[in-house]
């Protein structure tokens, strides 16, 4: 297995998340962990340099989640598990945010 330098990585990060209309204006909300296999941490790093501004958080308190992205009322990029971003909806369907 070929060893990949963290600045490839946050390279990478960085232009998947160009792609994905990231800028300075947003807060990019980060979900997985930061460990070696979800590539959290190279996410977290390439969001910086981008110039976003980071909230890395868990993937559990759904409901404070939630609040979180309400009360900053800005343009927000969630970088989360395909499944938990599906369980965020529905915990917000249930709490009455639309």
């Amino acid at each position: 297995m070929r060893r990949i330098p963290f600045h490839d990585v946050a390279e990478i990060s960085v232009r998947c998340l160009i792609i994905s209309s990231l800028s300075k204006e947003n807060i990019l909300k980060i979900t997985p962990s930061h460990g070696m296999f979800s590539r959290g941490f190279g996410y977290c790093h390439g969001g910086r340099k981008v110039g976003a501004t980071m909230a890395p958080s868990s993937a559990c308190f759904s409901k404070h989640r939630i609040q979180f992205m309400l009360d900053f009322s800005t343009t927000m990029m969630l970088w989360a598990i395909v499944s938990y971003a599906f369980r965020l909806a529905n915990v917000a369907e249930e709490t009455g945010v639309d």
